[in-house]
C-alpha cells in the first residue's frame, strides 16, 4: 500500500499474500474489532497500528495482553503503568509456577519488546479511574500496538515442570479459533483460562472456555457470553493460559485465523502486592 488504509471496527481485510506499507504506522490502521487475515506464510513489510480495547477497568486492575505486531515495546504500550507492574509467567517456579516481574533498566527500556505468542500481565496506568463502588464505571484501556503485522507460523516454547500452566497470547491482528488451536496442539488440555476479576474482588479468578462452553463466576459475564454468537474465538491482543501435558512447543498459524470476532476482551487477575 502507498496511501492510507483504515480498516474500521467490524471491518476486515482478507488477502492471499504479503502486506507492504511504504508509509508510516498511521497510514495503515486496524481499528478495535477489525480483522486482518492472510492466507500465505509470507513476511510482511512496513508498520501498522492495531488498536485493541480492554474491558472497563480500574487503576489497580490487571489485563493479560499480547502483541499482534512485531517489536512492540512493552513500556511504550502502557507508559503510565508503574515500572514494577509488568509481568510474564514462569511455569517452573515453585510447585505451580508464578508471575515474574519484567525488569526495566536504562539499558533495556527502549528494547524490551513483547515476544510473539507470549502473554504479559500489565496493570492499568497509575492515573486511571479509581474503584469506589460499582456505580462508578471503569474505563476501557485503548491499547495501541505499532509494528509490522504478524503473519505465518509462530512457535512458542512452553514448560511442563509443574502443573503445566503457560501464559500465551493471540499473536495476530485477527481472532483465532479455539477449536483449530487445540486441534493443532494436542499436547494441551482443551481449556482456555482467562483471568477475569477486579483487583481484590472475591470469587474465582478464572473464566474458562472448553468443549462444555463458557463458564465464569463474575456476575453478568455468563449472561454476556450467552448473548454472543460465539465465545469460540480468541480476540487480537488477548492473553490467556493453557495447561500443557508435555513440553512440546505451541504452534500458531494462519489456518487458525478467522473473521469471527466475539468483541470481548476479558480482563485479568488480582495481583496487588
Amino acid at each position: 500500500a502507498n496511501g492510507n488504509l483504515i480498516i474500521s471496527s467490524e471491518g476486515s481485510l482478507n488477502i492471499a499474500g504479503k502486506i507492504t506499507n511504504y508509509g508510516n504506522e498511521n497510514q495503515f490502521v486496524v481499528d478495535n474489532k477489525a480483522t486482518v487475515i492472510q492466507q500465505k506464510d509470507v513476511a510482511n513489510q512496513g508498520p501498522a497500528t492495531v488498536k485493541v480495547n480492554s474491558a472497563p477497568l480500574y487503576r489497580q486492575d490487571y489485563t493479560l495482553w499480547g502483541s499482534p505486531v512485531i517489536e512492540q515495546n512493552l513500556r511504550a504500550f502502557s507508559p503510565q503503568t508503574l515500572y514494577n507492574r509488568f509481568s510474564s509467567y514462569d511455569e517452573t517456579i515453585g510447585t505451580v509456577g508464578d508471575y515474574v516481574q519484567e525488569l526495566f533498566t536504562n539499558a533495556d527500556i527502549a528494547t524490551k519488546n513483547f515476544q510473539s505468542g507470549k502473554g504479559y500481565l500489565i496493570r492499568m496506568p497509575n492515573n486511571w479511574t479509581e474503584y469506589v463502588n460499582d456505580a462508578i464505571a471503569g474505563t476501557s484501556y485503548n491499547g495501541i500496538f505499532k509494528g509490522v503485522p504478524q503473519n505465518g507460523p509462530i512457535v512458542m516454547p512452553i514448560s511442563k515442570v509443574n502443573d503445566g500452566l503457560n501464559l500465551l497470547s493471540n499473536p495476530y491482528p485477527s481472532s483465532i479459533m479455539i477449536d483449530d488451536f487445540f486441534n493443532q496442539n494436542p499436547q494441551l488440555e482443551e481449556t482456555i483460562y482467562y483471568w477475569r476479576k477486579r483487583n481484590n474482588a472475591s470469587g474465582s479468578g478464572y473464566a474458562t472456555y472448553n468443549a462444555m462452553g463458557f463458564v465464569s463466576f463474575q456476575p453478568g459475564l455468563d449472561q454476556l457470553g450467552a448473548q454472543l454468537e460465539s465465545f469460540s474465538a480468541i480476540s487480537p491482543g488477548q492473553g490467556f493460559f493453557v495447561k500443557a501435558n508435555a513440553a512440546i512447543p505451541v504452534i500458531f498459524n494462519n489456518s487458525m485465523r478467522s473473521l469471527t470476532h466475539n468483541g470481548v476482551f476479558l480482563r485479568s487477575a488480582s495481583q496487588e502486592k
